[in-house]
């Protein structure tokens, strides 16, 4: 079996064309396949070179590959994604990126280089079509996704105290499953959602703490310090990066809108879920379980470093220190200072707005609870 082979454009060649020419086609998509990771183990050998530019794809594909392309060329992944793909849309994609028409000659096809420009295009079509097959072919819809992810975590939610309630979270990219706490003053809450953009999932688990009483107070402080603040959104949040320590998997925690677990590979959704069921049993459900009361936010915030704490958040010192102000606790000077130095080894650009004016509310706060 092979999915494509040179010798068969020759034989339409009507010029004296080189023979390679037959094998650009085939080139970009080898070249595509070995910087995608989908090529055998001896050509991924090449990648750097390829990335270098120190060996050209259609050398490789004659070089290595005798101009043809085999299921021996790629690995497993690229051979189920070749079979979907190659003989159904690759001709005719690097036909339309010539800007040639669906009945041009060979000759018309194979006789110019394709430029840059055009290689990056190709690149971007089977960017494309690989993604709409990984979809397709690897991954849930998100629903039964949710609902998968469900029969692992709610045991494990509803042994910590955690039944699941009405989801908390709506939105038309996204499916949640929620699970609440109530305290005397608040709730302790658990949403785990799944999104979905156009090639991949995100499995994201928010866990906070809300205190009313403490959320007026942060609110108070924000409004003096910053102004036009509408809400404060909770009392305390157990940060992603937290929860994800031990996860050697995909993962994205900069971006605090898409912060979650990535799943590519339907393969991978088990092994996560597993991961997750167990981390929050063992860790995030009884951290959340022990921050009931001001007290115990105050205390979990207490950690030496800051860092350390299970509920730090890096760009935002309001709920911490007012929450140590609230129960009075003895390590409220110390905390003051910790903050403060965090706050002032960063640039003046880079301090967020929060850290910004929580350099006023530690001066406020020391002149309240004089050593």
């Amino acid at each position: 079996m092979k999915y494509d082979d040179s010798e068969y454009y020759f034989l339409e060649f009507t010029t004296d064309l080189p023979t390679e020419y037959g094998g650009r086609h085939m080139a970009l998509f080898l070249d595509w396949a070995v910087r995608r990771g989908l090529a055998s183990a001896p050509l991924m050998q090449h990648a750097e070179a390829l990335r270098r530019g120190d060996i050209a794809a259609l050398d490789l594909l004659f070089d290595a590959c005798d101009g043809k392309l085999t299921p021996e060329d790629l690995n497993d992944e690229g051979n189920a994604f070749a079979e979907a793909y190659y003989a159904r849309h690759h001709v005719q994609a690097y036909t339309a990126v010539m800007g040639c028409g669906p009945q041009a000659s060979a000759d018309e096809v194979f006789a110019r280089e394709p430029s840059p420009a055009e290689c990056a295009r190709m690149c971007g079509v089977m960017d494309r079509h690989y993604s709409q097959w990984i979809r397709k072919s690897a991954l849930l819809p998100r629903q039964v996704l949710l609902e998968r992810a469900m029969a692992k975590i709610q045991p494990v939610a509803e042994q910590a105290g955690f039944p699941r309630i009405t989801p908390s979270l709506t939105g038309s990219d996204i499916v949640c499953a929620s699970f609440q706490r109530a305290t005397r003053t608040g709730t302790l809450n658990c949403n785990l959602i799944v999104e979905d953009s156009e090639w991949f999932y995100c499995i994201q688990v928010v866990l906070t703490v809300f205190d009313q009483p403490l959320q007026r107070a942060i609110y108070a402080e924000k409004q003096q310090d910053l102004g036009g603040i509408s809400q404060i959104q909770h009392a305390a949040t157990i940060p992603l990066a937290r929860l994800a320590q031990g996860w050697t998997g995909p993962l994205q925690v900069q971006d605090a809108y898409r912060a979650g677990f990535w799943v590519f590979w339907g393969r991978d959704i088990d092994p996560l879920l597993d991961w997750l069921a167990a981390r929050l049993g063992s860790f995030a459900l009884p951290t959340l379980h022990g921050l009931e009361d001001v007290a115990s936010l105050a205390h979990a915030y207490a950690t030496t470093p800051i860092f350390a704490s299970p509920i730090h958040h890096p760009t935002d010192p309001y709920p911490a220190l007012v929450a140590l102000e609230q129960a009075r606790h003895p390590q409220l000077g110390a905390q003051l200072d910790a903050h403060q130095r965090a706050v002032l080894a960063l640039e003046p650009r880079a301090r967020s707005v929060n850290q910004r004016g929580a350099l006023a509310l530690i001066e406020r706060m020391r002149a309240r609870n004089p050593p």
